[in-house]
Order: C-alpha cells, then structure tokens, then sequence
C-alpha cells in the first residue's frame, strides 16, 4: 500500500465533511484502479487539493493496469493552528 496526503487551505474551507466527500470520491476511482480516470478527477480542478504523490500513484496504477484496490483507511488531521487548513490521509492496497 502507500498513502496520499491531501491538504486543503484558505479562508474558504469547506466543511470538514464536504472535504471527505470530495476525497472519497476521488478514492473510489482509485480503488477502481483506472489511472487516467485519477488524473481526469484531479486535473478537473487543477488540483486545488494539493495531493501529494500524484506521480507514484499514477505510475502505480498505470503498471497495474485496472487491477482493482482497497480503502484501508482515511482520517483528517488539522494542519493549521488556527483551523482553516486539514490534510487528508488515506491507504490503499492494490
């Protein structure tokens, strides 16, 4: 497995949970597996997430050809002390 950081920051931040539906979204089409489907949903917004590791992830999962994955888990942890910045977390197995 490996993981994937995701930080979100600004004035603007969206609820915590708005936050999470976004991420796991994005989480569905890697468990599918489909790299070029990955790249479309981050690309769809220029990545205004901030994910780390999108090169890795998507060469992973360009080797593994549509080889389907597992969530094996997702938090969010605050980045900011004054609360307007959180970074998303999550594992997957392939």
């Amino acid at each position: 497995g490996f993981h994937s950081v995701s930080a979100h920051s600004s004035s603007q931040l969206p609820p915590q949970a708005r936050i999470e539906r976004h991420d796991r979204e994005l989480l569905t089409i890697m468990e599918q597996g489909t790299a070029d489907e990955f790249f479309a949903a981050i690309s769809v917004d220029n990545d205004r997430r901030l994910i780390c590791g999108i090169p890795p992830i998507y060469i992973t999962m360009s080797i593994l050809k549509n080889i389907p994955g597992k969530v094996t888990g997702y938090a969010q942890c605050p980045a900011s002390d004054d609360g307007t910045s959180v970074v998303s977390i999550c594992g997957i197995v392939y």
